[in-house]
């Protein structure tokens, strides 16, 4: 080899080491910033799940932290088993594929071809998958009948249909002219999935989705299966005081299709990794799955086949989906481009905590800076308030308002969930003082003069509360509760 040639290569492998050496720190930075992301969301008591983030296949990140009920001796482990909630819709959709790949079905077809019990007529399956069907809520009509008392069997698929049937609940819009999120509708093509394919929906799952793809602790969700399931997750909601109150299953709640599904971030990996290939359906299916819907006014909703299409914070293709029942709120995210996976699975029942954890897991993968994770204030200040008393909890917020502002989430919710809570537990004057402060960093919300005058009422002090919703109807002339809560408040006073 010549002394040119031999420098060159000696250049290029210097140039590949180096680069592998740097592509390796990122890495090692971005793990590190994954790991320290989840300790602090875990601290601040919005993280308690299992967590899995990968890159092109390769696992970066996968942890469970936090308990498996609201019981306190037991913990998660990465192969406990979550309700999924509206993640299952991926599925259901999947199936639908299948069937369509076997030629058993076709996306256009009329649903009443496959349920004709029906009358919705010009409804097609499509409709379905892509909620533009404009079905009405099968959960108002039993959350009607469960207050009334009027629930007297379990509610299942085949009973569902059957109310549609018989009750003709008219749809809320013609098939195609809106987008309006439907669990009805993937209730009834569970249903589909069952009449075309001969088999249980559970059964046409494990043998075409979970089996294939060795998703061995995938299962759908039973009352007498759960019991046996001794990885299964338990929902709660956390209390300001530290305890648990269990938040999961209905028991005589035997629906699927829209959700029902337990699963684990494991086998969610390797449901998102089939993607990438040809294991249950050809590309072809797995693209029109994911191209946006168009309505008939010719306008575009970025939504797919039980998938949502939205581009991820750096206009990078996306496709994800959220899952809420119960205690359980979960996230499935996949970035095309960048072969980026997020899943994370949680049961302690925190509304907006798993879109945060989205947004700062994107940041990190794209090497950016990220919103550190903040404490809610409610959990520091309700022992304050419980211990000291109403000046030292004051004294805190104000303090803290102005040193560390980065640190706490002082949001309108954060305070109004604290006052709340106190009320609840009879700290009616410490109630107040919070909901006050709500009201003087919030004045042009209504549901803080709405909270506040409540908490007045409670403490006896109607006068003040009158001031208060009159003030509050200055502001908001057409607030409807603060005129029917002083209507009854002046009546109470002049009787």
């Amino acid at each position: 080899m010549k002394l040119n040639q031999y420098l060159s290569a000696a250049i290029t492998c210097t140039t590949i080491f180096a680069s592998n050496a740097f592509a390796e720190q990122i890495e090692d930075r971005r793990i590190s910033q994954l790991t320290q992301y989840f300790t602090e969301c875990h601290q601040a008591g919005k993280c308690n799940g299992s967590f899995l983030i990968a890159e092109r296949g390769k696992v970066l990140f996968h942890q469970a932290m936090g308990a498996n009920d609201h019981k306190v001796d037991s913990r998660l482990t990465i192969q406990s088993q979550f309700d999924i909630g509206s993640l299952t819709k991926q599925f259901t959709a999947m199936a639908i594929m299948i069937l369509k790949k076997q030629g058993k079905l076709n996306f256009d077809h009329d649903i009443t071809k496959y349920l004709p019990e029906l009358s919705y007529r010009g409804m097609t399956i499509r409709h379905l998958l892509t909620h533009t069907s404009g079905l009405p809520n099968y959960m108002n009509y039993y959350t009607s009948l469960y207050r009334r008392g009027e629930v007297k069997a379990d509610i299942t698929n085949s009973a569902m249909v059957s109310v549609l049937a018989k009750e003709k609940i008219p749809a809320v819009f013609s098939p195609g002219q809106q987008w309006q999120y439907s669990n009805t509708g993937y209730v009834l093509l569970a249903e589909i999935i069952s009449r075309v394919s001969n088999m249980s929906y559970d059964k046409f799952l494990h043998t075409h989705i979970f089996s294939p793809l060795k998703m061995d602790n995938t299962v759908l969700r039973s009352t007498a299966l759960e019991n046996q399931l001794d990885k299964r997750v338990y929902g709660f909601k956390s209390q300001l005081d530290n305890n648990r109150r269990a938040y999961d299953q209905i028991p005589f709640f035997e629906i699927y299709g829209d959700g029902g599904i337990y699963s684990t971030t494991e086998d969610m990996f390797k449901w998102d990794q089939a993607y990438y290939s040809e294991t249950l359906v050809s590309i072809d299916l797995w693209s029109e799955a994911t191209s946006p819907t168009v309505l008939l006014n010719g306008s575009i909703k970025e939504y797919g086949f039980g998938l949502a299409l939205k581009p991820s914070i750096y206009g990078k293709k996306k496709i994800s989906h959220g899952g809420h029942w119960r205690g359980f709120r979960t996230e499935f995210v996949r970035q095309i481009e960048d072969q980026h996976s997020i899943i994370l699975l949680t049961n302690n029942g925190i509304d907006d905590s798993l879109e945060e954890s989205v947004k700062a897991i994107e940041a990190i993968l794209a090497n950016d800076n990220y919103e550190p994770v903040q404490m809610p204030i409610s959990k520091v200040l309700y022992p304050i308030f419980e211990e000291k008393g109403i000046k030292a909890g004051i004294s805190f917020y104000q303090k803290a308002k102005v040193q560390q502002i980065a640190h706490y989430d002082f949001s309108e919710e954060e305070l109004n969930s604290l006052g709340y809570f106190l009320l609840a537990n009879n700290y009616t004057a410490e109630a107040v003082a919070v909901f006050k402060l709500n009201k003087d960093a919030y004045a042009n919300s209504q549901n803080v003069y709405d909270s506040l005058s409540e908490g007045l009422i409670e403490a006896n002090q109607q006068a003040e509360a009158i001031e208060v919703l009159t003030q509050a109807l200055i502001l908001f002339p057409e607030f409807k509760e603060a005129k029917e809560r002083l209507v009854k408040l002046n009546a109470a006073e002049s009787s």
